[in-house]
């Protein structure tokens, strides 16, 4: 069978941790490394009755990071519960957004996209410039509020533990539109993306 009836469409997603001082739902402080399950409380653990809050920090640095992709800004956005089983999420369910995201139709320029290959980062001829020129675009679908639901399980030698300390850490969730048809612009994208949010030093970290 020939590969020459397919066509290569790629779609990825760019999880990003937005630099607030609290975490999405609750006040528990927002900051890498500290002892196991501290600053955590009944918001973060899911435990039952707790009523989640959400951050406003989480929503103002959540709608720049989306001007930071020339999305437009939601007057009104809700959150929506998903419940999935996953062995590193003991509440078994998540708080995210599904059909009315904060940030939608935005866009990134690739940089050196439209320049002849030997002009490209690793060409011969690369100058590190950075030109913006036309039909260089990447439409992001949306940028979504998505708090990281994940608890961090760690092995000793006869026993497992599970580590709370990360769970509802304020994560967004970048969508670029599914037209992206090669592995160099997808690469491209990806770090466009960051570049663009690093930029406005929103970001604590970034991850596939």
């Amino acid at each position: 069978m020939s590969v020459d009836r397919y066509e290569v469409v790629i779609g990825c997603e760019i999880h990003c941790q937005l630099l607030t001082k609290t975490k999405a739902f609750c006040a528990c402080e927002n900051r890498y490394g500290g002892m196991p399950d501290t600053r955590v409380c009944p918001v973060c653990l899911g435990l039952p009755g707790a009523m989640p809050r959400v951050s406003k920090g989480y929503v103002e640095l959540g709608a720049v990071a989306g001007l930071a992709l020339n999305c437009n800004i939601a007057r009104f956005t809700k959150f929506d519960r998903k419940h999935y089983f996953y062995p590193d999420l003991a509440k078994g369910y998540q708080i995210t957004q599904y059909d009315i995201p904060l940030c939608s139709d935005g866009y990134v320029d690739l940089p050196f996209k439209h320049l002849p290959k030997e002009q490209q980062p690793g060409g011969e001829k690369y100058r590190g410039i950075n030109f913006i020129g036309e039909n260089c675009k990447v439409t992001i679908s949306s940028c979504r509020k998505h708090p990281n639901t994940k608890f961090i399980q760690y092995h000793c030698l006869h026993c497992k533990h599970t580590q709370c300390i990360n769970a509802q850490r304020q994560k967004i969730e970048n969508q670029p539109k599914q037209e992206i048809k090669d592995p160099l612009t997808n690469s491209q994208t990806i770090k466009q993306v960051a570049a663009n949010q690093k930029k406005r030093k929103l970001l604590m970290s970034i991850f596939n």
